[in-house]
């Protein structure tokens, strides 16, 4: 499941209000949050690692571990950069929810 959430960047304002949203998270179900930078990091011919490969990527990686998911994102962009040199921040993180067993 994708969603979508956008605003004011958390901290940037010291008095700024937010909107809240719930979400219920599956037991086995893992969520990955990510600001722009990781979308928009760009490789040396101007091009987006984009939201499609990051999809594409996280669906590959559905299985492995929080830690992992964020390696092989940070590897996966790098690879894509090939060194070029990124504008933005690039911050990811991920969140497991342990599958329980029983009912």
């Amino acid at each position: 499941m994708l969603f979508r959430s956008g605003g004011v960047p958390i901290g940037l304002f010291q008095y700024q209000t937010y909107s809240r949203e719930i979400v219920d998270v599956e037991s086995g179900s893992v969520v990955v949050i990510y600001t722009d930078g990781v979308t928009e990091a760009m490789n040396i011919s101007n091009q987006e690692f984009g939201e499609e490969l990051l999809l594409l990527k996280l669906e590959k990686y559905h299985n492995y571990s929080s830690s992992e998911i964020i390696d092989s994102i940070f590897s996966d962009i790098d690879f894509h950069a090939k060194g070029f040199e990124q504008s933005d921040d690039i911050t990811c993180i991920s969140i497991s929810r342990l599958k329980l067993d029983g009912p």
